[in-house]
């Protein structure tokens, strides 16, 4: 009897070990899921605030040595 009731208790630790490697797995998959968005959101910033110092340069450039 007391075997039985260790069997059970181990099946029951390892149902437990499964369900939390699970759940780990799905909050990994979200976690990186929303680190990709927000790994995109800062390249199209980081694009955008290209372009203005780009444009900033090049208008500062024709300012400085381009005079009318």
């Amino acid at each position: 009897m007391a075997l039985s009731q260790k069997e059970d208790g181990i099946k029951w630790l390892e149902g437990q070990v499964e369900s939390y490697q699970k759940g780990c797995s799905y909050q990994l998959d979200n976690y990186e899921k929303l680190l990709s968005e927000k790994n995109k959101s800062l390249n199209e910033i980081h694009q955008e605030l290209s372009k203005i110092k780009s444009k900033w340069w090049f208008r500062l450039f024709t300012k400085l040595f381009i005079k009318k």
